[in-house]
């Protein structure tokens, strides 16, 4: 499995792990201390701790849509037909933290999914992780679930740290593991972390985003479908 693309988010593992030194003390509370809500990669595969220069970058994240209009421009590639025979991009089979084995099925199960695509050695994306927690338990699962995928976890045999950071966290989601299907449905354009997906139950890709924001930002998003979808 060519895996130069998931290499590049591991990159920057030494220099984040330094800001979540609690993750190693089980009796200290989580708290990240973070300077950026994102760490992002440029041109030339180098991992770098600051915003791409290409992207218009604030305190809060990058939209390619705001929270009360969504678009499907572009994202053809991402979208998937559960009736199909297969084969389609779109299509993945992964596995969650557990071993347990998922497919692109898993969006048919709620009318919207949030997906945090993070990684062990971001700090922004851990600092958000207790906030995304909090909302996956307030909304019906059928109106929205949330998944996570670990940019820097390619197997579950290696996901010791990716556990104990959402013990850490409350984030008690689903999350998957990043094998070469995860890369080739949508990673392989991920240029930084967190990087955020609302995904609607056929699989189209409506609103993503880049960088961390606060609870109440994700609440209004969040809203903003479920009440539009009524």
């Amino acid at each position: 499995m060519n895996k130069k693309k998931l290499l590049i988010f591991a990159s920057v593992a030494v220099l984040a792990l330094g800001g979540c030194d609690f993750l190693f003390e089980d009796e200290d509370p989580v708290e990240v201390v973070v300077s950026d809500n994102m760490h992002t990669v440029d041109s030339n595969d180098q991992a770098v701790d600051e915003p791409n220069n290409n992207a218009e970058i604030s305190t809060g994240a990058h939209s390619s849509g705001s929270a009360d209009e969504t678009s499907d421009e572009g994202n053809e590639d991402t979208k998937f037909n559960p009736d199909s025979d297969g084969g389609a991009s779109g299509y993945f089979t992964t596995e969650d933290l557990d071993g347990n084995v998922v497919t692109q099925e898993i969006f048919t199960e709620s009318k919207y999914t949030f997906v945090n695509i993070w990684g062990t050695y971001c700090g922004p994306c851990i600092n958000e992780m207790p906030d995304l927690g909090e909302l996956a338990n307030e909304y019906d699962k059928e109106d929205i679930q949330f998944i996570g995928i670990v940019c820097d976890v390619y197997s579950s045999d290696d996901s010791a740290l990716a556990k104990k950071i959402i013990n850490k966290t409350g984030a008690y989601y689903t999350h998957l593991v990043c094998n070469q299907d995860i890369v080739d449905w949508y990673l392989n354009d991920v240029e930084a972390v967190p990087t955020t997906l609302i995904i609607d139950s056929e699989g189209n890709i409506l609103y993503e985003t880049i960088g961390s924001q606060s609870k109440n930002q994700w609440k209004t998003l969040i809203n903003s479908y479920l009440t539009n979808q009524e």
